[in-house]
């Protein structure tokens, strides 16, 4: 039998389901969010995620307590004031 995943999110084990594919990039969003603090439209451009998913993504991290605000800042590709996101527990800007 195999051991469960410690990582926050459910099997990527599965059949290529829709659900296997949004858990998947569920989880390219918390990794990158763990090495870059960046925004929706920086990570979309960074790993090719959708922003309306990573939206989705992003609300599901928060209410499971593993994403953050950092700081509220111009958007290096879009040049418009928004919120920079991080799951690194250890940030040092992180708005809890």
């Amino acid at each position: 039998m195999k051991e469960k995943s410690k990582m926050p999110f459910s099997s990527l084990d599965g059949n290529g389901s829709k659900n296997t594919q949004f858990e998947a990039e569920k989880k390219i969003v918390y990794l990158y969010l763990i090495e870059n603090t960046a925004t929706n439209f920086m990570v979309n451009v960074a790993t090719g995620v959708k922003r309306e998913n990573i939206c989705r993504h992003k609300a599901q991290l928060q209410k499971e307590g593993l994403l953050w605000h950092s700081e509220r800042a111009n958007c290096l590709i879009t040049g418009r004031k928004v919120w920079y996101l991080t799951t690194n527990i250890n940030h040092p800007n992180r708005i809890i």
